[in-house]
């Protein structure tokens, strides 16, 4: 990818177009709106009939990665490990999925996604293609 902040590639055109690929209901509408607070940087995918939220949470230290991502995995009752994904990841029972690689986290929230898409499929998969951009 391009050289800055591997949390930008939430928004990257490459991201843009596998978003729109792996849909199977619904469209993306116009150009997905990226906000930045503190070190999380968030980009949300407007769709006909719902959204997608793709956002990085970037720590001081990998230590301090690892205790957020902790955390959102407790926040839930039930939650499925996610083989060969990043250092470690997790879905939810509504197919969203939380990867760590090094100091970042990144969650893909599917649970806006438009029926009738395969939402754990899409999650794992955007989450599969960002972090494949994120070296180092």
């Amino acid at each position: 990818g391009e050289e800055g902040d591997p949390a930008d590639e939430v928004c990257a055109d490459m991201t843009q177009t596998n978003v729109a690929n792996q849909l199977s209901h619904g469209s993306v509408i116009g150009v997905p709106e990226k906000t930045k607070t503190g070190t999380d940087t968030t980009c949300i995918y407007r769709m006909t009939s719902g959204s997608l939220r793709l956002s990085v949470h970037v720590a001081d230290s990998v230590s301090a990665a690892r205790t957020y991502f902790a955390t959102q995995r407790k926040s839930t009752e039930r939650v499925d490990t996610v083989n060969n994904l990043g250092t470690d990841a997790f879905s939810r029972p509504d197919g969203s999925t939380f990867t760590i690689k090094d100091a970042m986290v990144l969650t893909v929230d599917v649970t806006k996604l438009p029926d009738g898409n395969d939402r754990l499929q899409i999650a794992q998969s955007l989450s599969f293609q960002i972090l494949s951009c994120w070296t180092g």
